[in-house]
């Protein structure tokens, strides 16, 4: 992973935190790194995140049962690098630090063979949650209580030590708290019609639905194929793709309405001086 040099893009750096601080892993022994996220769809549940981080084992040092001289992760003859170790994953880009991921070791495989190699995978809090129980409540207990209120005491029994960030205003009835902790955050979920997900930097955040659609997202449409724009097909006066244009669509045939000329709006974007075009016309493609 030479090429995240921090020159000729940020510098990577994993980091496991052991004893009570951040010790960063050799960066000559990443050999691949890889972060899934935890959806890959707005319209979808946030499932646990992972990271998958494959690392050079020549030295031995990131087998869990190494306890040899010499290791940062072995304290008083103990090896750190078990099932439960936190990690972050940091780039660093003109001095200033992100965080890419915050998680958990799941798994640890090493390859003994030629080129000596540890898997190690980790996931975020989702998982965490999903395998821990609440006390049972008998009979039903605590309600009335906030959607919100409830995520937090869900996090409290897990001994959440990060940042939370929790809204959500809807009363819940008494539960008898029967199931994982994050089964039960996912009825705050349903109730809130909300989400629940761990940020990429480690945050616990519970979001209520006006949340979930007050963040504006904003498409641009440019002639010019101009950066962070999206393209669009142009009609002549009949209402149809010029030839130039319909020799790239030859699966494509449209129903067009055409639009009258004071129909469409043309606005200047100041930074570039490309046209923006709002088109108040229906398409039926198939």
């Amino acid at each position: 992973m030479a090429a995240f040099d921090g020159t000729n893009a940020p510098a990577l750096a994993i980091q496991f935190y052991i004893n009570g601080s951040w010790v960063t892993v050799n960066s000559n022994d990443m050999r691949q790194l890889q972060i899934k996220r935890g959806r890959s769809r707005a319209d979808q549940k946030n499932d646990p995140g992972s990271a998958t981080v494959i690392l050079d084992n020549l030295s031995g040092y990131y087998d869990p049962e190494y306890t040899g001289s010499g290791s940062p992760y072995v304290i008083s003859g103990v090896n750190q690098l078990q099932a439960g170790l936190q990690m972050q994953v940091v780039a660093t880009w003109s001095s200033t630090n992100y965080t890419l991921f915050v998680g958990y070791l799941e798994t640890n495989t090493v390859d003994q063979g030629f080129s000596p190699t540890a898997t190690m995978v980790f996931t975020d809090g989702i998982a965490l949650l999903s395998k821990m129980y609440a006390a049972a409540q008998s009979p039903a207990a605590y309600s009335g209580e906030t959607t919100s209120t409830r995520v937090g005491r869900m996090l409290t029994y897990a001994n959440w030590t990060g940042s939370t960030n929790l809204s959500g205003s809807v009363q819940m009835q008494a539960t008898t708290q029967s199931g994982t902790l994050q089964s039960i955050i996912e009825q705050c979920v349903a109730c809130e019609a909300g989400r629940f997900y761990i940020s990429r930097d480690g945050v616990a955040t519970f979001l209520p639905l006006s949340d979930k659609f007050s963040r504006p997202t904003r498409l641009l449409l440019s002639d010019s194929r101009a950066t962070n724009t999206v393209e669009y097909d142009t009609l002549d006066d009949a209402g149809n793709l010029p030839s130039h244009q319909r020799s790239h669509h030859p699966a494509r045939r449209c129903n067009t309405t055409p639009i009258p000329p004071s129909s469409i709006h043309h606005r200047i974007r100041p930074q570039d001086g490309h046209h923006q075009r709002t088109h108040s016309q229906r398409q039926r493609c198939r």
